[in-house]
């Protein structure tokens, strides 16, 4: 029996985090409030400022995405995804931003990629699938 393997690449991941879907799904896992409130003002008060040769930009509020070079930001990215991959169960092999999905037909693969997407979609998290390669095996 053939078994198809779909190697994919998600665009944008880190950044396309909903910070509403982020704080939902760390008080559906329980954790301390006084952590989540932590979190929280430190995710209202997070600022940017782009430098350019004309000076810098006033601060831009960052609204969506997990904070860059925060050294949780890998951990909070895997909490929200978390729950599109639990749908799949066996299907799908994560690893940051790279996923592949298996299957024993190419159409229960593609079943499988429209409802990883529609997954991410549903739990705050849109974003885009780069499909790398489809691999046969068997």
């Amino acid at each position: 029996m053939p078994i198809y393997i779909l190697l994919i690449d998600l665009r944008k991941a880190f950044d396309s985090v909903s910070h509403q879907a982020l704080f939902k799904r760390l008080r559906e896992i329980k954790l301390p409030s006084w952590f989540i409130q932590y979190l929280l003002n430190f995710y209202q008060s997070a600022t940017v400022t782009i430098k350019c040769a004309d000076g810098e930009t006033e601060s831009i509020p960052i609204n969506c995405g997990v904070l860059q070079g925060d050294p949780l930001s890998p951990l909070l990215f895997n909490i929200v995804f978390d729950i599109a991959l639990r749908d799949l169960g066996s299907a799908v092999r994560a690893f940051a931003d790279d996923l592949a999905l298996t299957a024993t037909s190419l159409r229960n693969l593609q079943t499988a990629a429209n409802e990883f997407q529609e997954g991410i979609s549903t739990h705050g998290h849109p974003t885009h699938m780069v499909p790398r390669y489809i691999l046969e095996s068997g």
